[in-house]
């Protein structure tokens, strides 16, 4: 046999390439310059904190990981990622709706799950540039420390003050920022009571007895203030862009509010925990019409024993999806 290995060696290499289609990119060809397209050039150096490539400045009081990069402004497109927070695919659908909104005079952006609102900063910091005069934003978080950590990115972007209060307007801004889990209806849900700025991990939950998490890890709780998302945003008549990334609650809330989302959303990116949801969620709005623009899938450890399927998945996938009746 070994004589006959050595007369018919094996025709594939030991290290072949990766192919197109072994790499779930969440982007296509013509979407690098699309990103381009909507990029400042022009964007000066704040010595204080971290510049990305669209502009929004970042503190290392709540992104301590990008240390080394104090005093920079980010120039490289953010392809395949920004590396220090969002993906290719997040700022597709922020350009897409950019695209789509042509023409208003006012930008609308909703972000569910905030953290320190990248989305919405992004979207208010460039909305002027862009061309659109006023810039309206509604954000959830239910995390304090996170709520916190929001309200100081925008008071370092200069667009709510850190003691304007939770709603109002001023300087072509119009805001809307919430101390409170993203629901169906307005409740009472629980929350990890040792909050921790850097888990981007932490969800709601609706058991007050619970002792671990949805990944498994033991967890004591506190109430949090849940707010109904419709009444939330009943004042908006148009979202151009809404972003939601709430650690596998998506898989509940959606599916209840997706009849009133339907009239006034753009543009939908959907952070998924599970490919279950996934599924579920190409099934439910690819049968209402919606377009599937981008996808990325998430993974997970399949011999976890994580208690849930959410818990199991270590990296987050991606949905945009499109409303073609607006």
């Amino acid at each position: 046999m070994a004589a006959l290995h050595e007369m018919h060696p094996s025709t594939v290499e030991e290290a072949l390439p990766a192919l197109e289609t072994d790499v779930f990119r969440g982007y296509l060809g013509d979407d690098p310059e699309r990103i381009r397209a909507i990029m400042p050039t022009d964007t000066p150096v704040d010595p204080t904190c971290f510049t990305d490539a669209m502009g929004v400045k970042v503190s290392l009081d709540y992104c301590p990981w990008i240390w080394d990069r104090t005093g920079f402004v980010e120039t490289r497109i953010p392809i395949p990622t920004d590396t220090y927070l969002g993906e290719a695919i997040e700022y597709v659908g922020f350009a897409v709706a950019v695209e789509r909104a042509t023409g208003r005079d006012t930008l609308t952006i909703v972000e569910l799950g905030a953290g320190w609102g990248p989305w919405v900063s992004l979207g208010s910091v460039n909305a002027h540039r862009l061309g659109f005069p006023n810039a309206r934003i509604v954000a959830f978080e239910a995390d304090g420390d996170r709520y916190n950590a929001l309200r100081q990115h925008l008071a370092l972007n200069n667009i709510v003050p850190a003691d304007a209060p939770y709603e109002g307007q001023a300087n072509g801004y119009e805001w809307k920022l919430l101390h409170a889990a993203a629901h169906w209806e307005d409740s009472t849900l629980y929350w990890p009571a040792e909050s921790n700025v850097l888990d981007a991990g932490m969800a709601a939950i609706t058991d007050a007895g619970a002792t671990n998490d949805y990944r498994g890890q033991p967890i004591a709780t506190i109430e949090v203030k849940a707010i109904g998302v419709i009444n939330a945003i009943a004042h908006l008549d148009i979202i151009d862009f809404m972003h939601i990334d709430i650690q596998g609650g998506e898989e509940d809330l959606l599916p209840r509010i997706i009849d009133d989302l339907e009239p006034k959303v753009r543009v939908l990116f959907l952070g998924t925990h599970s490919r279950k949801i996934e599924g579920d969620f190409i099934q439910m709005l690819g049968d209402r019409g919606w377009e599937l623009f981008r996808e990325r899938p998430c993974q997970f450890y399949p011999m976890s024993d994580a208690p849930t399927l959410v818990g199991r998945t270590y990296m987050d996938g991606a949905q945009l999806w499109i409303n073609p009746r607006l």
